[in-house]
């Protein structure tokens, strides 16, 4: 009801909305409890109970600011005003007691589940802070961890990926030593047999050479011996 008239005419409505509203938070609130002992998951349930909460907290911040404005209608006997002022103070006593309900259960619910290492009860940063303070402290931290991680990991794989490029080129690299040893290696047999046909032939060139100084020799003797038969005593010529 966003006119403030409402607030004072429909004021019995509203009393009944609220009360009705009153009675199922407490009785989710019971529910919540035992779902709490069944190790339920209740998120769900938590996010419906705080709608519920939040949606009483505006009704009845509304209607006191309402019933303590300079607004309130003249027509509305004093005594009315001061029993619905009273009405609306017990309205927000029940908020309180039901925000303070749920917040235990809720810290009972999560309070084991908070697994921060430190001892935040000597840090001056985390004195003061809820149990839902705490878990989402905690939830930061975790956030943080897996993005470190996440890190680490992106670097192994770059590692890994360098490392498989560093063997594939030494897998190239000794590729090409292979093949250059190869190479030497029929370079080294094609040296040998050149050097075995030069060894051959230097043979054959020798053998050749010592015939035709034989035969040189040979022919100077003959020669020689036709000379001396040639030449008689008296040392004449006569051929």
């Amino acid at each position: 009801m966003e006119d403030e008239k409402d607030y004072f005419m429909g004021y019995a409505t509203i009393k009944e909305d609220i009360t009705k509203l009153k009675e199922e938070i407490y009785g989710d609130l019971s529910k919540y409890k035992v779902k709490i002992g069944n190790n339920e998951n209740t998120v769900g349930f938590e996010n419906n109970l705080k709608q519920k909460l939040d949606n009483y907290k505006d009704i009845i911040e509304k209607l006191d600011e309402a019933y303590n404005s300079d607004d309130i209608p003249s027509n509305i006997p004093q005594n009315t005003l001061i029993k619905r002022q009273d009405e609306i103070k017990k309205f927000l006593n029940s908020y309180d007691e039901m925000k303070k309900d749920f917040g235990q259960l809720y810290d009972k619910k999560y309070s084991s589940k908070i697994q921060i290492t430190e001892d935040y009860r000597n840090k001056e940063e985390l004195k003061g802070l809820s149990t839902g303070d705490l878990l989402l402290l905690k939830e930061k931290k975790l956030k943080e961890q897996d993005e470190t991680i996440d890190q680490i990991t992106s670097d192994a794989k770059k590692g890994t990926q360098m490392a498989k490029n560093l063997q594939h080129e030494f897998k190239d690299q000794t590729k090409k030593i292979t093949e250059i040893n190869e190479d030497m290696d029929m370079l080294d047999t094609r040296m040998n047999k050149l050097t075995k046909r030069f060894n051959k032939y230097a043979a054959k060139s020798s053998t050749c050479c010592l015939c035709i100084v034989f035969w040189c020799d040979v022919a100077v003797f003959v020669l020689l011996l036709v000379l001396f038969n040639c030449i008689q005593d008296d040392g004449k010529f006569h051929c």
